[in-house]
């Protein structure tokens, strides 16, 4: 499927064409064959329409010489910026929160995943959907998404009403993974949840620290949805949690809706921050300020944690730059390792180690 990658650029943005190169990662790995970049710098959004009438209709003309599907917009869009563009530019859009929701649904194989993307993609749709029905009484009609079935083609009561279902369904789910956790814990076990940026190298690290293959290593972002949980074998009663990665800008509603993985991360006995060294300065620094804001909002950084300085089996003439960098937003220990190798790994179970006694 054929498509534009749009972005308005502020003033103010010095990392741009970073955000830029990883939205088109993440829109080639849900599919799309991206034929053109269209990037408009301004003070301020348009409120209406977020681009000026001009860079729209710039948009448009391309859209119709490349036969182009659907318009990809970096910047999160309101549901009237949204209808509006799309009735300017007479093509399907979608900002990056939606880029990433398909990601999720590409990548879901077991049901409280789906149920939780489900429940995202409905709760970003209503205000959407309530504005289509508006507009539907003056015969305007915004244009079919390009990503599947989408919430608008229902009635705003049908969505609502299943949003309910949905909640009730995973809360029913939450309280019995919150009832597991409380048991465990009972028996004396201890959790250690890897957090951090999509493609750290979280399921490597998991799989090397348990000595198993349970976690799927792959370079896709974000194919860990559910979350796993393993014994470390050389540390008693500890079990180890990969879950969710996390990336830049997300809209809360998604956050929020992955209420089961939150829970996971908020009632861990302590938290491993992997972050990849091995990244080019530019982006180490932009993905890890991403994730320190993320840990930062959820009060995560209030737990016991260790930072994982990943992938030091690469040549990184700079490591000790990152390091200061990672300092600047936590007095965590951090540990370097190379989940690939398995160098570093002994010293990390040994910190972990002291890190439980001291909470016991």
């Amino acid at each position: 499927m054929k498509a534009i990658i749009a972005m308005l650029r502020l003033l103010r943005e010095t990392d741009w064409r970073l955000k830029l190169n990883e939205f088109r990662l993440l829109c080639e790995t849900v599919g799309y064959e991206i034929v053109e970049e269209v990037i408009q710098t301004k003070p301020a959004p348009f409120s209406a329409t977020l681009f000026g009438r001009g860079k729209l209709e710039e948009i448009a003309k391309i859209a119709e010489e490349k036969q182009v599907d659907v318009i990809l917009i970096w910047n999160s869009l309101s549901p009237i910026q949204r209808f509006n563009i799309e009735q300017t530019i007479k093509r399907s859009v979608m900002d990056r929160n939606d880029v990433i929701l398909e990601i999720f649904n590409k990548h879901a194989t077991d049901a409280v995943s789906k149920l939780q993307i489900e429940l995202a993609q409905l709760r970003r749709q209503l205000p959407y959907l309530k504005l289509w029905v508006k507009l539907r009484k003056t015969g305007e009609r915004p244009y079919t998404r390009a990503g599947g079935e989408y919430a608008w083609k229902w009635t705003w009561r049908d969505v609502r009403r299943r949003i309910s279902l949905i909640r009730e369904k995973i809360e029913t789910l939450r309280k019995q993974k919150l009832q597991y956790i409380k048991r465990r814990k009972e028996e004396g076990f201890k959790f250690v949840c890897l957090v951090g940026y999509f493609n750290a190298g979280k399921s490597s690290l998991f799989n090397a620290l348990a000595r198993t293959q349970k976690a799927q290593v792959d370079s896709k972002p974000f194919t860990t949805l559910a979350s796993k949980f393993v014994s470390i074998p050389e540390l008693k009663n500890v079990l180890l949690v990969d879950t969710i990665g996390f990336a830049a800008g997300l809209d809360p509603r998604i956050i929020k809706s992955f209420a089961i993985n939150l829970d996971e991360m908020r009632n861990a006995d302590m938290l491993l921050w992997v972050v990849d060294v091995s990244d080019e300065y530019d982006i180490f620094a932009f993905r890890t300020r991403a994730a320190a804001e993320v840990l930062s909002e959820l009060k995560l950084f209030e737990k016991p944690h260790i930072v994982v300085a990943n992938k030091i089996d690469k040549d990184i003439p700079d490591i000790e730059k990152k390091i200061e960098f990672i300092g600047m937003w936590t007095n965590a220990p951090i540990i370097k390792v190379s989940a690939k190798t398995g160098k570093g790994l002994d010293e990390l179970k040994r910190k972990i180690n002291e890190f439980l006694l001291k909470s016991t």
